[in-house]
């Protein structure tokens, strides 16, 4: 770390040394020295905000950090958090990605599939989208309706960016090690011509994480004609074809194992630390590695080869056509085409296949000793191990702390090996291969936007949104490892229901099979496993009166939503028929049950599907969603503004949620309903000479969302899909922000949250199987008796005791506070401390259903589910008492969210502004150090969904940590350099 802070120093040293030599500056003029000063920090943020983009297979989820996505031109708090907290995945007011909408140009841009926008198409291109015009929540919005979140119109029309050149230069040790972007604008000629041009290139070896790498090239053109003074035509495409190798969210105990430490000797306390440090010390850790540590990578031929490598590339064309009717009256329409490809390698095993990741509980220490200790509930004592066992469990933990390759990473020559051994009989499946899991998105959108100021008090906005989309998705093969052939069968119904004599005699064969009639055998760049299309129309109109009195401004907006979308599979997946048999066996009997029922005046029951559909067409959903919007500001005097906004709307679930099992089936989440949201903020603004800022509260209640993840299942030992429906949020908190001007050269600005975000409400949870298992009945796949009768015949319903469980949405409780230095020759610096706290892990809702958790009502002794019946607290006095309940250990260790520790982390930044000779250019530096401390911060994670069940004895494994929670590490110290030119 010395080192690394040393080459840091004297890099920073020469590069501005060097810089001010053949610079000129000038620095007698110190007039409008702030926004001089606010100019530099937008260059400075423009410069270093950058967008990941992390998939985690194994969660089953997909999460988009937004890096500095806000400017300095948004209010204090905003620009304060946005920017600073970012790295501990801080979201504004805990909202999803789906409640922030991105326009470019004017045209609606979030993905309709997941909701969200694919900041990688962007990737790198800082300089090119830098203009934007971003509207907080339900405010009045000049390009769209809005959202509860942000609203951000990005601006890449050529005559936005002022003529010149525009090169810069990027060091960094984090994703990637640098960066090379240039920037060429004709600004708007006399011939009513306006061009713009962007490359970049970016690129690491390896990056800040251990066996990474990054490759991307984006590029950005725009062109704008003026024909006379009322009409404006504009063309920008742009795209970031990138390549790049990922991680994967890692254990507590490999974390301690990487860093050195025994979990069995280490334990940790009551507050999570390891017991022998406490926690000034858990905040400089030089030496840990534990946070870099990537299980996805091993050594192949003297080489580190990454399993998890991401291919992205997101083309877009976007064609924009203004009108200015008159004074008062404008019209823009514009159109997009984007087809977006992103793919994600993974292993994928056959039944006989051992699971080789190395963090993969069986591969670590821990397992030795499985079954033969227990965990206090606090997790920080191991007790009752036979002592036999100690050996070899300190043999693996030392080839960990000494991080032998052969050990803690991917064993690419055992994998090879198997594949060889299995070429020898040819009616042997491949045990190993690497799959490319393909989800590309092809969009087409359209917009158009009229305003009318009628005089100076009202104005009318109006607008029409119009997108089709296609989500295509699809598995191949993308390295066979050696092997020679390979048969697209699934390996859990290939294991556990092949041959089974319950199955219908003409779907014996083809249970497992993933793409019944397809080739047999099957090779690299072969399609596997499932391919689908999800095929969706977004149509929304609206419109939008803003009133202006003397001290009074008020909104209101209506707008109309149609959604509509339907799966078409193209392959005939063996599970998918199989239910179909199913359903022409059953639905005679229900037939003759329901003439029963229809005699004794009872309730008929719903028949079977004809059909499940795999392959083909499925059912379409459709959705119509009123929203209404209004708000007041109330202007006090010229310093002292009320704001008060409210927002009531309904919105079409997301496809992705709304399928219980869709690779195989086209089976949708039932009561498919629009999530309902209410919402609304008041605000207290103040502006005086040397303070700045903001105060408000906010309340939204969000009902009927629907979530989806996945895990596997030890009972039914197969991959289970689970959708929970009828979600209920509550996000409700305080967010202020302040600037103070304490002298012409500093300004202290400090801005904070402190917010509660929780489910409100139980919700209901289906769990559907991938190899097509009944989960009401494992022991037998045809049920009988009166299971037969139901309509959810295999996918098990069930009740998740969320109700008061705190929503993973970054830390619920955040402060930021920086002193500012500028000086009038050109030069600024900032020290930020951010404090993060009450962040919580993402649950799984396996681990809250009624089966594992129980009812919930705790005095009932015959309603505990899996985890046992909870301990009596009994009075000391007289025994028979029972004054309450304590959980039981299973359901403390099992069925408990984790709240994160909370931490500070310090960045530092500084800057300069060179005017070369006679003002032809200038040069900028910019130098910012993040986590200057090296603080151990966790930022975020999830719980395993799978529970330690042992299916024999039909208990709760003894060693509840054998699935243990799953963590996400901020960066330890790092840094950013930019140098740009302009000329």
């Amino acid at each position: 770390m010395k080192s690394f802070i040393h080459k840091l120093f004297f890099t920073a040293i020469f590069l501005i040394t060097g810089l001010i030599a053949f610079g000129q500056e000038k620095n007698d003029n110190t007039d409008n020295l702030d926004s001089i000063y606010n100019q530099m920090k937008e260059d400075f943020v423009s410069s270093n905000f950058e967008f990941d983009f992390d998939f985690d297979d194994d969660n089953v989820s997909a999460q988009q950090i937004i890096s500095g996505m806000l400017s300095s031109k948004v209010d204090v708090y905003y620009s304060q958090t946005a920017f600073s907290l970012s790295p501990a995945r801080f979201r504004l007011r805990g909202y999803n990605n789906e409640y922030q909408k991105t326009y470019i140009n004017g045209i609606y841009f979030n993905g309709l599939e997941r909701g969200n926008f694919n900041f990688s198409s962007l990737g790198g291109l800082n300089y090119a989208t830098r203009n934007k015009e971003i509207t907080r929540g339900m405010e009045s919005n000049g390009y769209t309706f809005g959202n509860i979140g942000t609203s951000t119109n990005i601006n890449v029309r050529a005559s936005a960016f002022a003529k010149g050149n525009n090169i810069s230069l990027a060091a960094t040790n984090r994703n990637y090690t640098g960066r090379l972007q240039y920037t060429y604008a004709t600004g708007l000629m006399n011939n009513g011509w306006a061009f713009m041009g962007s490359a970049v290139m970016r690129y690491a070896y390896e990056g800040i994480v251990d066996g990474t790498f990054y490759k991307s090239a984006g590029y950005f053109l725009s062109a704008e004609k003026r024909f006379g003074k009322d009409h404006i035509l504009n063309f920008s495409t742009f795209g970031a074809p990138t390549e790049r190798a990922g991680q994967s969210a890692i254990t507590g105990e490999v974390y301690d194992l990487i860093n050195g430490k025994n979990p069995l000797r280490d334990g940790r306390d009551d507050n999570g630390y390891l017991k022998d440090e406490g926690y000034f010390a858990q905040m400089f850790h030089w030496n840990e590695q534990g946070r870099y540590y990537n299980p996805n990578w091993g050594w192949q031929n003297g080489k580190k080869r990454n399993s998890r490598i991401v291919h992205s590339y997101d083309p877009t064309a976007i064609l924009n056509y203004e009108w200015k009717i008159s004074d008062n009256q404008n019209l823009k329409a514009g159109a997009a085409f984007h087809y977006s490809m992103y793919s994600n390698s993974a292993f994928s095993k056959s039944s006989v296949g051992l699971d080789q990741r190395p963090d993969y509980y069986r591969n670590l220490p821990s397992y030795r000793l499985d079954r033969h200790f227990y965990l206090d509930l606090d997790g920080s004592q191991y007790l009752d191990f036979p002592s036999h066992l100690l050996p070899s469990y300190y043999a693996d933990v030392e080839l960990w702390n000494s991080q032998d390759p052969l050990t803690t990473q991917v064993n690419w020559t055992e994998l090879y090996q198997a594949n060889y051994n299995a070429n020898s009989d040819i009616t042997e499946n491949a045990v190993y291969t690497l799959i490319r899991r393909h989800d590309n998105l092809m969009e087409t959108s359209f917009n158009v936007n009229y305003k009318n100021v009628f005089n100076d008090k009202l104005k009318l906005t109006a607008g029409v949104e119009a997108k089709q989309s296609k989500g295509i998705h699809y598995a191949t093969i993308d390295d066979m490892l050696g092997a020679e052939r390979f048969f697209d069968i699934d390996a859990f119904a290939d294991r556990d229901a092949t041959g089974s004599s319950t199955l219908p005699k003409n779907l014996s064969a083809d249970f497992a099979k993933n793409n019944i009639g397809g080739k047999d055998e099957l090779y690299k760049g072969d399609k596997i496993n499932y391919d689908y299309d999800i095929n969706l129309t977004h149509i929304a109109a609206y419109v939008q009166n803003d009133w202006s009195f003397r001290n009074v401004e008020l909104y209101y907006a209506l707008q109309g939503t149609y959604t509509s979308f339907n799966r078409f599979g193209r392959m005939l997946n063996g599970r998918a028929e199989f239910l179909t048999a199913i359903a022409a066996e059953r639905n005679p009997i229900i037939k003759e049950e329901n003439i029963r029922r229809e005699a004794n005046g009872m309730e008929p029951l719903p028949l079977l599907p004809e059909v499940t559909v795999s392959k083909g067409k499925g059912a379409t959903q459709w959705f119509i969603d009123p929203a209404f919007k209004a708000g007041v500001v109330w202007k006090i005097n010229g310093r002292n503004i009320i704001t008060a906004n409210v927002l009531a709307e309904t919105q079409a679930p997301l496809a992705y949620n709304s399928y219980i099992s869709q690779r195989i089936k086209d089976t949708q989440v039932k009561n498919l309903v629009s999530e309902k949201v209410f919402t609304g903020d008041l605000g207290y603004n103040f502006s005086f000479p040397k303070v700045v800022g903001r105060i408000s509260a906010f309340y939204t209640e969000i009902f009927d969302g629907v979530e989806r993840n996945g895990y596997y299942d030890d009972d039914n030992r197969t991959f289970i899909n689970v959708a929970m429906s009828g979600i209920n949020k509550r996000h409700m908190g305080v967010e202020a922000g302040i600037s103070i001007k304490l002298n012409k050269n500093f300004t202290l600005v400090a801005a904070g949250t402190y917010s509660d975000f929780s489910y409100t409400k139980d919700a209901r949870i289906t769990m559907s199987a991938e190899n097509g298992s009944n989960l009401n009945d494992k022991d037998n796949i045809l049920t009988t008796g009166e299971d037969v009768l139901k309509d959810d015949y295999l996918d098990k319903v069930d009740i998740a005791r969320i109700k008061g469980l705190k929503i993973a949405a970054g830390p619920q409780v955040a402060a930021s506070v920086a002193l500012k230095y500028f000086h009038p020759k050109m030069w600024f610096a900032d020290i930020t401390v951010n404090y993060v706290d009450k962040n919580y892990l993402s649950i799984a809702p396996s681990r809250f259903s009624t089966e594992n958790y129980g009812n919930g009502i705790e005095y009932d002794p015959n309603q505990w589910g899996r985890y046992g019946k909870d301990e009596e607290i009994k009075d000391v006095d007289d025994p028979s008492i029972i004054l309450g309940y304590k959980p039981s250990a299973a359901r403390e260790m099992l069925g408990t969210q984790e709240r994160l520790k909370g931490g500070f982390l310090l960045d530092l930044s500084i800057g300069k502004l060179i005017y070369l000779k006679d003002r032809k250019g200038t040069v900028t530096i910019n130098l910012s150090v993040n986590n200057i401390l090296n603080t151990a911060l966790i930022t975020g994670g999830y719980q395993q969904g799978r529970i330690p069940w042992d299916g024999k004895s039909h208990s709760i494994d003894t060693n509840y940590g054998k699935y243990p929670n799953k963590y996400y590490y901020a960066y330890g110290t790092n840094f950013f350099l930019n140098i740009g030119y302009k000329f």
